[in-house]
């Protein structure tokens, strides 16, 4: 009995907190989707972001910048990086 009580107090010496999120990649022939959950509760004084089908994007480069309208409205959580998701679920990722 004291081993199995001195192995549970070592090993939970080496147990730490952990938070994590769960990604999935599928691969298929021409095409790639990759999904993931935010199932941590921390926050990161992170913005969010509703925008409409139809809005207007530019590039932001200084020359021969690309301009267009959104097909889809989609819902951007900006924090150091931004994660975003549209209304057709395709999500996208600037880390």
């Amino acid at each position: 009995m004291k081993k199995i009580v001195s192995c549970f107090l070592i090993f939970s010496l080496y147990i730490q907190a952990t938070t994590a999120c769960t990604r999935i990649f599928w691969n298929k022939k021409n095409s790639m989707t990759v999904a993931r959950t935010f199932d941590w509760d921390n926050h990161y004084e992170e913005t969010l972001l509703v925008l409409p089908r139809g809005m207007r994007h530019t590039g932001g480069t200084a020359t021969n910048e690309a301009n267009w309208y959104s097909k889809f409205g989609s819902i951007v959580v900006q924090e150091n990086y931004k994660t975003q998701r549209n209304e057709q679920s395709l999500t996208g990722s600037t880390r």
